[in-house]
């Protein structure tokens, strides 16, 4: 396997994120999401232009797996919004999207990925991260 290392994504990296996230999407919903509905969420969501926009965003960041052979896998940090429950946490961000390949799943590429996470979390100041997954995803779930 290639040598991988985590990054800040910028709006250059916007064409090839749009091919990974539409990838890692695709591969995790499958069973899930119709095809067709799938695709008309990857065009819009996952879009370069979308992507290109998320990324200028002041109050939102992207880490990228990066290699020799392109991006492997990225997380979407976004911070200033207030958890989906009356809590009182300090300086909170959401970690609302975190997908890698999956010829990288068991590999401890996510366990780098997410120590990066922390890391870029404690540079912007962040003291509460919280998760938003589907509840069939068990791999995110508490086990």
């Amino acid at each position: 396997m290639q040598a991988l290392t985590v990054r800040l994504a910028t709006s250059a990296d916007a064409v090839a994120l749009a091919s990974l996230t539409t990838e890692t999407f695709t591969q995790t919903w499958h069973d899930l999401v119709p095809a067709e509905d799938g695709a008309g969420y990857c065009a819009t969501v996952f879009s370069p232009e979308a992507l290109h926009n998320d990324l200028d965003r002041p109050s939102v960041c992207y880490l990228v797996f990066a290699g020799s052979e392109g991006l492997a896998g990225y997380v979407r940090l976004s911070w200033g919004l207030a958890p989906p429950a009356p809590l009182e946490i300090p300086y909170p961000a959401l970690l609302d999207r975190f997908y890698l390949q999956s010829t990288w799943h068991g590999t401890g590429a996510a366990q780098t990925l997410l120590r990066a996470v922390y890391e870029q979390a404690r540079d912007y100041g962040i003291e509460t991260l919280w998760l938003c997954h589907h509840p069939s995803n068990e791999r995110a779930g508490l086990q």
